[in-house]
């Protein structure tokens, strides 16, 4: 079964305005960011001017904490039990960097326990804690180069999964190779939510991710073991 393994979002070569070439098929490392939901404005729970408990906390700490919030918040609303762990090291954040973290991990976060996280009943099946993990950590890799990585232990993706919810919604898969199948998932208009609700169904959460992160010259690596786990890596810096 073909695995998404290692993908990566790299800054975009061509002009703002500028068309997607579609002639070529995409490979499984070509693939770029995302596809899934969110009806939610980061800036109300991520504002440091309106934050709960933020206090003095130097600004990851604070943008941390408030996502431990947001992943308990939106776990809670899916009858699911999750815990956000973060770790921080040697990370001092440009404005910029801060701006567009406080706009993507939202995102992430929301995405890895809507669609990462199985439910109580499935992970206790498949001899899982049924308490889900997500694991945030932000390094300063070099001089240059910071990586912030989110990583939940939830199902993963798998080429089959998505084949088979683009054939529910009417797409014909016929010839199409791994890469250009999975490519789906970034497309604003693809969900792998069947109903629309609160936290899924648009298909426009992780999308966010992508324009933000292409905006800021980011790199996105996406590392996924069907079953077992999902990563997003994004890479600020000259490396990226």
């Amino acid at each position: 079964m073909p695995v998404l393994n290692d993908f990566i979002l790299t800054p975009r070569s061509s002009s703002p305005g500028s068309p997607n070439n579609r002639s070529a098929a995409p490979s499984a490392r070509d693939i770029l960011s995302a596809s899934h939901t969110h009806e939610f404005d980061p800036s109300a729970l991520l504002n440091p001017a309106t934050a709960m408990f933020a206090g003095n906390l130097p600004p990851l700490e604070e943008l941390s904490n408030n996502l431990k919030t947001l992943a308990t918040e939106v776990a809670k609303s899916l009858n699911k039990t999750v815990k956000l762990h973060h770790s921080i090291e040697a990370v001092m954040p440009s404005g910029m960097m801060l701006r567009v973290l406080r706009e993507v991990l939202p995102q992430l976060v929301r995405n890895s326990v809507v669609h990462g996280i199985e439910s109580s009943f499935e992970r206790i099946a498949a001899g899982k804690p049924e308490q889900g993990q997500l694991e945030l950590t932000m390094v300063k890799r070099s001089k240059d180069v910071t990586e912030v990585s989110l990583k939940d232990d939830g199902r993963g993706i798998t080429v089959d999964s998505i084949a088979q919810r683009l054939k529910d919604m009417g797409v014909d898969t016929e010839g199409m190779n791994p890469g250009q199948i999975l490519q789906h998932i970034f497309n604003p208009e693809f969900s792998t939510a069947i109903h629309v609700t609160e936290h899924a169904g648009r298909g426009v959460g992780l999308a966010v991710v992508k324009e933000a992160l292409e905006k800021a010259g980011a790199k996105l690596k996406v590392n996924t073991r069907p079953g077992q786990s999902t990563e997003f890596v994004i890479h600020f810096g000259q490396a990226a």
